[in-house]
């Protein structure tokens, strides 16, 4: 998703958004994209077995959280930050509206909520390493 909405942004404006615009850019992108892959291992692992890297998803969640905030502010001008990020508007408001709020946003917020069960209310199949039963 965030590929396309680069595509969409560079055919609409165009490449100048300025370095740090670019570096933050694929910085963020590298970083959810190994931030994806944590999630999908912490998927297929017990929650004991992966435990540290559940605790490093819960702190990404988390900083991610409150970046994607500030990213939603920029991008619907509340927050102004003119060396890094010009309020879109058309085709590039639209993509990042989906690829940041819809996608990003709720991505973000289900693995933070995933991690910190995992951590404090593990749930794992029975026979898996570290099986718990939860009464209520």
């Amino acid at each position: 998703m965030h590929m396309l909405t680069i595509a969409v942004t560079c055919a609409t404006v165009g490449f100048s958004w300025g370095a740090q615009a670019w570096i933050l850019d694929l910085l963020g992108f590298v970083a959810a994209s190994y931030f994806a892959f944590l999630c999908r291992e912490s998927s297929s692992t017990s929650s004991a077995a992966f435990r540290k890297q559940n605790q490093w998803i819960a702190w990404w969640a988390f900083a991610s959280f409150g970046a994607r905030i500030v990213d939603i502010l920029m991008l619907f001008g509340v927050v102004r930050w003119s060396d890094v990020y010009i309020t879109p508007s058309g085709a590039v408001l639209a993509s990042n509206v989906v690829s940041e709020v819809l996608v990003g946003f709720t991505y973000t917020v289900c693995a933070g909520v995933g991690a910190f069960f995992l951590l404090f209310r593990p749930q794992d199949g029975e026979g898996e390493v570290g099986y718990t039963v939860l009464t209520t």
